[in-house]
C-alpha cells in the first residue's frame, strides 16, 4: 500500500482517531505522524490503536515505498508483538 492508503486504513480502523493516546482529526494528520515514525532507516514501528474492542498494539512498516499495517488477531500474537519491544 502506499502511505496514504495505510495512513486512511488505520485512521478508519480507530475510533475517533486515536493513536498512541493522541487524537489525530484526519487521516493526513496521521500520515504525517506515520511518516515521521518510518523516517529513513527505520522499517517498522509498534504503536498502539484504540480499536471497537479495545486498545490494540500493531506494527506499521515500509518497505521502499511499499506501507503495511499488520493488526493482531487474538492477544497472544500481541503479545509476541509487544515482545519485539
Amino acid at each position: 500500500m502506499t502511505l496514504t492508503e495505510v495512513s486512511k486504513m488505520t485512521y478508519d480502523l480507530t475510533i475517533a482517531g486515536y493513536v498512541n493516546d493522541v487524537k489525530f482529526s484526519s487521516y493526513k494528520e496521521l500520515k504525517t505522524a506515520i511518516s515521521h515514525w518510518l523516517y529513513k532507516n527505520i522499517d517498522s514501528y509498534i504503536c498502539q490503536l484504540v480499536l471497537p474492542d479495545g486498545r490494540w498494539f500493531c506494527k506499521l512498516s515500509r518497505n521502499g515505498n511499499y506501507y503495511d499495517l499488520y493488526v493482531p488477531d487474538t492477544r497472544e500474537q500481541e503479545t509476541s508483538l509487544v515482545s519485539e519491544l
